[in-house]
């Protein structure tokens, strides 16, 4: 039994870090094919655990520049005010307490003094689950935070294609609920070729106001994740992906996600 369970783990774990090389190779394919990603592209859409060999395996790709990036907070060694009140605008938003974005300002700007904020190329926090040690940051916030926020290796523009509308209304505080609604709406089915034609879709009165270099219609990060089975081992990862134009995607980190939390591989 215990030759045939390192025979499974091994199984998964090949299998699963197969299926993330993959996925690799579908998103290089996709951005020599267009240069616009959105909802309705077909590495979108989750794959439930299908039969392999003598397993299954399961996973899905998940954009995330359509989230706010954290990353934002820090440009040219200093925290940036305009991030700093989309994030608390978000934090409205999602029914949270604003002054959480205050205390975020306070340890980014603790960890500045205390260090040459020249060799601050990146966000300080690891992880969003990191943030749990900043006061107001309980866990039953980090999970609200979850699916509208994540952490990038750098700071970057918002994929319009792929924003919720909570984010979208605390990137423009001019635009009404029903604007936003409207514009979430117009995607639906449809997609955003250009920054131009997302931006063309606000109300003639909010199109000034609209700032254009924090939007994009491209995608540069993704999160790959992937459940692989075999016997009785049970392997889940996490994987980040770095794209460039014309390359196969950088893995950024590769995670084991264990029930008790993470661990890098």
């Amino acid at each position: 039994k215990q030759v045939q369970n390192r025979q499974d783990m091994h199984s998964a774990q090949r299998t699963a870090l197969a299926a993330i090389d993959l996925a690799r190779l579908t998103l290089r394919d996709d951005a020599r094919k267009n240069h616009v990603d959105h909802m309705l592209e077909a590495w979108t859409m989750p794959i439930p655990p299908m039969d392999v060999e003598e397993g299954q395996l399961g996973g899905r790709v998940v954009e995330l520049q359509g989230l706010f990036n954290l990353a934002n907070r820090i440009k040219n060694g200093q925290p940036d005010r305009s991030a700093l009140q989309h994030f608390q605008r978000l934090l409205i938003v999602l029914g949270l307490e604003s002054s959480l974005s205050d205390r975020l300002e306070q340890a980014l700007i603790a960890h500045l003094q205390a260090r040459n904020p020249a060799t601050l190329a990146v966000f300080p926090y690891q992880s969003l689950e990191a943030l749990g040690e900043l006061p107001g940051f309980t866990s039953e916030a980090i999970e609200k935070l979850k699916p509208f926020v994540t952490l990038l290796p750098e700071p970057g523009p918002v994929n319009a294609n792929f924003m919720s509308p909570e984010l979208l209304l605390a990137m423009l505080p001019e635009a009404s609920r029903a604007d936003v609604n409207t514009l979430i709406s117009q995607r639906s089915g449809h997609f955003y070729a250009t920054v131009n034609d997302f931006i063309a879709a606000f109300p003639e009165a909010l199109r000034g106001k609209v700032a254009r270099e924090l939007f994009v219609v491209e995608s540069r990060y993704f999160l790959i994740e992937v459940d692989s089975w075999f016997g009785r081992a049970h392997l889940r990862y996490q994987a980040l992906l770095g794209r460039k134009p014309n390359n196969l995607p950088e893995m950024i980190w590769l995670r084991r996600i264990y029930e008790g939390g993470i661990s890098p591989v």
